[in-house]
């Protein structure tokens, strides 16, 4: 059985997208198998990140118990399957939040890691996400308003009883403005698990729709975002770069996205 882990923020903006997406395709290049899966139904984007641009099938169908997870998932050209949700807001309606326990749990049941994109905020497509995950990771910047954000949603998780696996602080820019980690650890209350630098490479990666662990593997937030790949799968930051510079060695670097639909969910 799978682990389901739920990223979620307290605001819109700080990159909780993009942590989805770069720790799904770190996680995959260390030899896991993982899905990445959008659970935010009014203003999903996680698609778009990945090139994925057409499909007929989304999250939101499976929600609404229209379709079977095999009719919606896709391989990206990292092996990370993806299961993107609609761009449309007319597609937002009638969507049954509450079946989104049950179909995680059938994914966790095919992948060693689900990463659930989280709608921003703390309402019910949010609290829905804590419900379902195995684990919590918060998304937040290091300002005033995002931590202050982060520790509401830390504070809805804490009180539904979900393990906070920890907080991921997006944008560090290392200014004397910031708030240091000591101070966002201890106004939140859980532990920093990974610190992602400020890197025009990420605007750059998702200009390109290619994850920046894939576009750009060496840059800092590349690197950021691989190591906390790391600490999620249990293996040592150093065992995963031998790991990616062999994946490197044998099978290159893919250079654009290659995106094909499952027929079997099973694979």
């Amino acid at each position: 059985m799978g682990k389901i882990i739920g990223i979620v923020s307290g605001k819109g903006g700080v990159g909780k997208t993009t942590t989805t997406v770069n720790i799904g395709v770190a996680l995959q290049k260390l030899g896991k198998k993982a899905c990445v899966f959008d659970a935010n139904i009014t203003t999903s984007n996680l698609g778009l990140h990945l090139g994925i641009t057409d499909y007929p099938v989304t999250s939101h169908e499976l929600l609404k118990g229209r379709r079977a997870p095999s009719d919606s998932v896709f391989v990206h050209h990292s092996g990370m399957r993806v299961i993107p949700g609609s761009l449309s807001l007319e597609n937002a309606k009638a969507v049954n939040i509450m079946n989104l326990k049950q179909l995680l749990g059938a994914l966790a049941k095919k992948y060693d890691f689900v990463l659930v994109d989280g709608a921003p905020g703390i309402d019910r497509e949010t609290l829905s996400v804590v419900e379902a995950s195995d684990e919590i990771i918060v998304v937040t910047n290091p300002d005033m308003p995002a931590v202050t954000d982060a520790i509401k949603i830390i504070e809805v998780a804490k009180n539904n009883k979900a393990k906070i696996r920890g907080v991921v602080v997006n944008k560090r820019r290392n200014r004397d403005y910031e708030l240091s980690a000591q101070e966002i650890e201890t106004a939140a209350g859980v532990p920093i698990i990974g610190a992602v630098p400020e890197d025009e490479n990420i605007l750059r990666a998702i200009s390109e729709k290619s994850p920046v662990v894939i576009s750009r593997e060496r840059a800092p937030s590349a690197r950021a975002f691989k190591r906390i790949a790391a600490d999620i799968a249990g293996v040592p930051t150093e065992g995963a770069d031998i790991i990616s510079m062999l994946k490197r060695m044998f099978f290159g670097i893919p250079q654009k996205p290659d995106i094909e639909k499952l027929t079997d969910i099973t694979d």
